[in-house]
């Protein structure tokens, strides 16, 4: 057998992040259950092969088999530890799962995997182990090593009859190969292609989807070519790992025997629901094996440490956008155009409705309105008094143009109108549109308030965040910390704002709770315990004419990817 020894030169192409498509299939698992529960029912994407390199990109494949635990928010016993049901490769499922839980306000919290492994059962807190395939020559064995993790994007759901919609993530990483053989005369017909000494095993926790550590390695044969193959391109699952400057990274067998080889030139880290493109190129008499690396998204990869770049441009949170809908990176504000921003991104997660109407992302104005207020008592839209319901709350547009419609609204003294917050977003902070790319302002629910304390701040709220019981005086949510608003008011200070979210302030939102409003407050007391805080959320104040501060907030159309070179 002839062994010849290859040169590798890494280049690299930064790409894009795969965003999430969701899905409106609601066809539900099985039927109503006998004593009137209403059962669990789910939907799917996710983020994103021949062995096609597309195989599983946004959907789950038909016929892959899920693993379900349903447990209640609060505690107590699994109502469903393992269930298996079967994906018909359009984001529905095959199968049952179990009912809710009766009761006013019963939650429950759904973590989901795949591919199913029966040994799982029971087993929801703890790390279990996953092995890739070595041979992910078949679309089946490359199926059964993208390992899928998910849960709902608010994980405490409430009793429905539509199906619940499960964000699943690529848990390891896609190596995808590519062949060039252009001027050459190698001929890849019949040719076998391997990963070598790469991670195969890891473990993952089913309650949270963290991964452990890797701990084994070995080759996975990422394809075998037909002897009468046109195409030349395959893909295969790994472990996320760092390799070493030098080490073999590939190895292509032709059909006569003779071996090439090549490595990673440079010390480099394979990231979790990331893949990486790799097109290996044979050049001349010498026949040296080039691997050009390309990073793309599943999800955004990090730029390789040397050669040239092709940046797929993505927008997202944290990116600014001026008044004529023009964006802007974070990376690429300057003082050339930091003066036209006039809102930042706080979330990619949008409501059904405004997904519906084409926008994909929320952006909040950076400038605040000032003593403001609801001009009215009366109860215009639903009625939102727990926690989960109010994380949920992403129609902020909607709502806006409900109470804009409203006879409530309409009988507020002309006035007194102009102080309202609705008057604000409807007269006021509309003479400042960002062009096509938005929608109209609207004051922001305070589910949309909490992305952007998660988003910009990092407060990391989730739906098991504790909450400080039926508090009707002070916030439910409170914490001593202030960092979370120096982190937000950073993206507005960045561009010359210098006065955003301020201590002993009232931050209105459009979600409802009888005769108050959730609502941000910073820097109070808690006049249940005197407990100096530096700022919370809650149902608390009641509405009133004004001293109230309104973060206008806007539904936008992020851009299409767009591609820009450089050296």
């Amino acid at each position: 057998m002839k062994t010849r020894r290859l040169f590798l030169g890494l280049a690299a192409m930064l790409a894009a992040s795969a965003s999430f498509t969701s899905c409106s299939n609601e066809d539900e698992l099985g039927a109503q259950s006998p004593d009137g529960r209403t059962p669990i029912t789910l939907t799917s994407n996710i983020a994103t092969r021949t062995v096609s390199t597309e195989l599983q990109e946004t959907e789950i494949a038909q016929g892959v088999q899920v693993g379900v635990f349903v447990a209640p928010t609060e505690a107590g016993e699994l109502i469903a530890d393992n269930a298996q049901i079967t994906s018909d490769g359009s984001g529905s499922f095959t199968g049952t799962i179990g009912n809710y839980p009766t009761g006013e306000g019963a939650t429950v919290s759904i973590y989901a995997y795949a591919p199913y492994n029966s040994a799982w059962a029971g087993k929801l807190n703890e790390e279990q182990t996953f092995t890739v395939k070595t041979d992910q020559t078949t679309d089946n064995a490359y199926l059964a090593s993208d390992l899928l993790y998910g849960t709902p994007q608010n994980n405490a759901v409430a009793a429905s009859e539509n199906a619940v919609q499960v964000q699943f993530k690529h848990k390891l990483t896609k190596i995808n190969l590519a062949f060039n053989t252009a001027d050459t005369e190698i001929d890849l017909k019949g040719a076998a292609v391997s990963l070598v000494g790469v991670m195969t095993q890891t473990t993952i926790n089913l309650s949270d989807g963290t991964l452990g550590t890797s701990t084994q390695a070995g080759d996975i044969t990422v394809a075998k070519f037909a002897a009468d193959a046109t195409q030349f391109a395959a893909s295969a699952v790994i472990v996320p790992q760092t390799t070493a400057a030098g080490t073999d990274f590939v190895k292509v067998e032709l059909a006569d025997g003779t071996t090439y080889t090549g490595n990673i030139s440079s010390a480099f880290t394979f990231e979790t629901g990331k893949q990486y493109t790799y097109t290996a190129t044979f050049n001349g008499n010498q026949i040296e094996l080039k691997l050009i690396s390309t990073i793309e998204g599943w999800e955004d990869g990090a730029l390789n440490p040397s050669g040239d770049t092709e940046e797929k441009i993505v927008y997202g949170v944290g990116d600014y956008i001026t008044s004529d809908g023009t964006f802007i990176k974070n990376s690429e504000l300057n003082d050339d155009n930091k003066a036209d921003v006039v809102a930042v991104i706080v979330s990619t997660q949008v409501s059904t409705a405004d997904e519906t109407d084409g926008y994909n992302a929320y952006a909040m104005g950076l400038t605040v309105a000032g003593s403001k207020g609801w001009g009215f008592t009366d109860l215009v839209g639903t009625s939102v008094t727990t926690f989960a319901d109010a994380l949920a709350d992403l129609d902020g547009r909607s709502k806006t143009a409900a109470v804009l419609e409203s006879d409530a609204y309409k009988d507020v003294e002309e006035g007194t109108k102009g102080n309202t917050i609705f008057e604000y977003v409807s007269r006021e902070g509309n003479k400042s549109p960002i062009g096509t790319a938005g929608s109209d302002w609207f004051v922001p629910s305070i589910g949309q308030m909490i992305q952007m304390l998660n988003n910009l701040g990092e407060a990391g709220i989730t739906s098991s965040t504790e909450v400080h019981g039926d508090n009707t005086s002070s916030p439910i949510y409170y914490t001593e910390s202030n960092n979370v608003i120096d982190k937000i008011n950073a993206y507005a200070t960045a561009v010359g704002k210098t006065e955003f979210i301020k201590d002993s302030s009232i931050y209105a939102t459009v979600t409802e709770s009888n005769a108050n409003f959730w609502c941000l407050q910073t820097n109070p007391t808690v006049s249940n315990d005197q407990t100096a805080y530096a700022w919370g959320f809650g149902r608390n104040p009641g509405k009133s004419n004004n001293n109230r501060n309104l973060i206008p907030f806007v539904a936008v159309k992020l851009p299409a990817e767009t591609s820009s070179s450089a050296d």
